[in-house]
């Protein structure tokens, strides 16, 4: 089921320089989703889409950054969430309820 699966990289300056700290994984054909999830009352704005969005058990796209929890960031994480999600949506030709975000401090 997997065999079509497609990972891009690459160095957004995020975190380091001259290594790559952005992850993309392209699901051509879908792939089913779980997730468990922080039990915190402050979650942060990638966990709120993710949340939001699960129950539909599809992802096309996830993308990954390094180096950025993306926590605390009220209004601003996420508007920044729901551009990430449009852009890869629309570079992939999926739905935004398609594409899961995720963040990590590494």
């Amino acid at each position: 089921m997997f065999n079509n699966i497609k990972i891009y990289t690459t160095n957004c300056g995020l975190k380091y320089k001259n290594r790559d700290d952005l992850l993309v994984i392209h699901f051509p054909k879908g792939a089913n989703v779980a997730g468990v999830f922080t039990k915190s009352s402050m979650p942060a704005s990638p966990i709120k889409w993710c949340k939001k969005i699960i129950e539909k058990h599809h992802a096309k796209a996830l993308i990954v950054n390094s180096g950025n929890a993306n926590a605390f960031t009220g209004k601003i994480g996420d508007e920044a969430v729901i551009k990430t999600v449009n852009e890869v949506a629309k570079e992939f030709g999926c739905h935004q309820d398609e594409v899961y975000v995720s963040s990590s401090l590494s």
